[in-house]
């Protein structure tokens, strides 16, 4: 069951979502800017070592889990849809 407002702050969750949605929305153009100049300056080899090294590190400290959330964002982001 979702709570109403956050603990901490008892700021209602409704609005702390659509402020982090609002976030990602401003941080789009920075981020997409910063992910092309981060690809142009890598090469390949670079890329690949990177992707395994950060691979291997989630695998080794990571624990199975049985959900992965998603089911419990969609319904969140469902509800926001409605208001």
């Amino acid at each position: 069951e979702l709570k109403s407002e956050c603990l901490l702050t008892k700021i209602p969750l409704m609005d702390l979502l659509k402020e982090r949605v609002a976030q990602w929305a401003r941080a789009k153009d920075t981020l997409e800017q910063v992910r092309i100049e981060n690809t142009q300056a890598i090469s390949t080899i670079q890329g690949v070592a990177a992707l395994r090294t950060a691979n291997n590190q989630a695998i080794a400290n990571s624990n199975p889990r049985n959900s992965s959330g998603l089911v419990e964002q969609q319904l969140i982001f469902q509800r926001i849809s409605r208001q």
